[in-house]
């Protein structure tokens, strides 16, 4: 079964995720900055994406010779969460599936989040490249899904 979009509904989605996206790339350069007004901005925006990532250094990208101001995690969540809605939003329909798939999708992110918190490794980038993007395809789906019905 099949949903078909209201493209309408998920237009004002699109533009947010790609603002929130290019704000991302756009930090470090507006860092490396050397007007007043520019860092200001970059302080503001990495403040912003502070408050829903933890913004270690050492767990970052690096673009402009500074880090991103969101993790490798919630980067690839954020660029992830922005194709998926793109791509929905030009093919116009989306496949509905039991709520179980979206449990399969999650639970890569759980399973890694859970072993680090409880010591059994550090920090593997590429295990969150790799999950990030299975965490965003449930949510993306699932919020596309709830804005169309």
């Amino acid at each position: 079964m099949r949903l078909i979009l209201q493209r309408k509904n998920v237009l004002p989605l699109l533009i947010i995720l790609f603002l929130w996206n290019v704000g991302i790339f756009l930090t470090p350069l507006l860092m490396n900055s050397t007007d007043s007004i520019s860092k200001t901005i970059a302080g503001w925006l990495s403040q912003l994406y502070g408050s829903v990532c933890h913004q270690q250094p050492q767990r970052s990208w690096y673009f402009n010779n500074l880090p991103l101001p969101t993790c490798i995690r919630c980067t690839m969540f954020y660029l992830s969460g922005l194709f998926i809605v793109i791509f929905y939003f030009i093919r116009k329909n989306i496949p509905l599936f039991p709520l179980k798939y979206y449990l399969y999708l999650v639970l890569p992110t759980l399973i890694d989040f859970t072993l680090e918190w409880c010591g059994l490794y550090h920090h593997l980038p590429i295990i969150r490249i790799f999950t990030a993007p299975l965490l965003a395809y449930a949510i993306f789906h699932g919020l596309l899904r709830s804005i169309n019905t």
